[in-house]
């Protein structure tokens, strides 16, 4: 993201740069040029993923050892993380845009989370080793890929899903599309819900041009096609609120930059369930998982059935 930021002082630099013709300015010019295509290079290499080699050897000497593998969609297999083995309880997290499995390994390696449910981490749709840097827009399709991923895993009594921010949407989705399956409780982390407050930013469609698009590592060309379409994909959930009733915990910081804390007030109106927690963090930005981990973990071992 630093890199990111550094292109975009530069890339309108060049803008300005092409009014003025002096010496000093064309050598600057040359200077920033360099600059973006080094810079470029570098961000190509960020795949924003963490091999299974590397994972496992993270889990050495650890009592639970994890799984891995591929679901049994072949249009759109996701490759997930499996650890613990509960067949009354599931609990699956779905990571944010641009992200992979390894955003939520430190509940994966949590043995008092293991000991009381099946717990699933997957990379989602052009994330990962999941058609890496081939992104599925479509949230609703993506939330049937993550629930022909738990149906390959048997029958449970009681399903948790945690999503953050793009992962929130597609909890929900999930949800809403899938009735019958056993969700006992959606935990929200910062989820991007509102179409009303979903910013589009004045580089994303640029970025998406394709001068711009191979210089990009795949994991953001998703991540940008994504915020692209996430406005007009949550407007089609629009008429699907009244219909979701699975109770629902909400962490959201008043200082996220990136996913503003009014998504709350847009959940508090259109959930018309019976059981929504709200939890304010005042001073909180965007990256809960990590920021808030023993919050989130609490809140988790709150719910989850001891064994």
């Amino acid at each position: 993201m630093i890199y990111s930021s550094l292109f975009m002082k530069n890339y309108i630099g060049f803008f300005t740069i092409c009014k003025k013709s002096s010496v000093r300015n064309v050598s600057s010019f040359i200077f920033n040029v360099l600059f973006i295509v080094i810079s470029l290079i570098f961000t190509s290499c960020m795949k924003m993923r963490t091999s299974e080699t590397k994972i496992l050897k993270d889990f050495k000497g650890q009592l639970a050892q994890p799984v891995f593998g591929i679901s049994s969609n072949r249009e759109h297999p996701l490759h997930y993380m499996k650890i613990g083995n509960s067949p009354q309880n599931l609990l699956v997290f779905i990571h944010g845009a641009p992200g992979s499995l390894d955003a939520f390994l430190s509940y994966m390696k949590e043995e008092a989370l293991s000991n009381r449910a099946t717990l699933i981490t997957l990379d989602r749709e052009g994330y990962g080793f999941s058609g890496y840097g081939k992104a599925e827009p479509s949230i609703g399709k993506q939330a049937k890929g993550v629930k022909e991923l738990i149906m390959d895993h048997g029958n449970y009594d009681r399903i948790f899903l945690v999503g953050h921010s793009y992962g929130g949407p597609i909890a929900c989705k999930l949800a809403m599309d899938f009735p019958d399956l056993p969700i006992e409780r959606l935990i929200l982390l910062a989820p991007a819900l509102d179409p009303a407050h979903e910013k589009v930013f004045w580089f994303n469609k640029p970025m998406d041009w394709t001068p711009f698009k191979w210089m990009l590592p795949g994991s953001f060309k998703v991540a940008n096609l994504e915020k692209i379409h996430h406005r007009s994909e949550l407007e089609l959930m629009t008429n699907q609120w009244g219909s979701l009733r699975v109770p629902i915990t909400v962490i959201h910081g008043k200082k996220d930059s990136l996913v503003p804390f009014e998504n709350v007030a847009f959940l508090e109106e259109v959930y018309q369930g019976d059981w929504l927690e709200v939890i304010s963090l005042e001073n909180e930005n965007h990256f809960i998982p990590w920021t808030q981990y023993d919050l989130v973990k609490e809140i988790l071992m709150k719910y989850l059935p001891n064994p």
